[in-house]
């Protein structure tokens, strides 16, 4: 088990069987399309995109879980943080979801703007 922390918040927990979000959700590593590592109005992020269709997570439909989310509204992304300040650097969290996990990462080389959040 490994806990992510951004400026000592506990964002959320790679385990096993998958991501663990700060609200306590499990998302199996079978449920992950990519890890996705891009700025936003200038600021580092990371998040975690669902595959297509995967819209349950612990049998309780995705958009009722992460309703008041802001992140998931803008992003439909369940998982999303800075990625400034993380407790391990953006090359070791891709690594570990790369080789550890097999789960695809993808680096957005752009700055994505508010309003352009679909470019994601």
């Amino acid at each position: 088990m490994l806990i992510i922390d951004v400026f000592n918040l506990h964002q959320f927990t790679i385990t096993a069987s998958g991501v663990v979000t700060k609200e306590g959700y499990l998302i199996l590593w079978s449920q992950i399309k990519e890890v996705v590592f891009f700025s936003h109005c200038g600021y580092p992020h990371v998040g975690i995109k669902l595959k297509e269709g995967e819209s349950f997570v612990e049998g309780k439909p995705v958009d009722e879980l992460f309703k008041k989310d802001i992140n998931w509204s803008v992003f439909k992304m369940p998982i999303l943080t800075f990625s400034d300040n993380l407790n391990l650097s953006r090359e070791e969290l891709g690594k570990i979801f790369e080789n550890d996990y097999k789960v695809p990462v993808k680096r957005v080389g752009k700055v994505i703007e508010a309003g352009n959040e679909g470019e994601l």
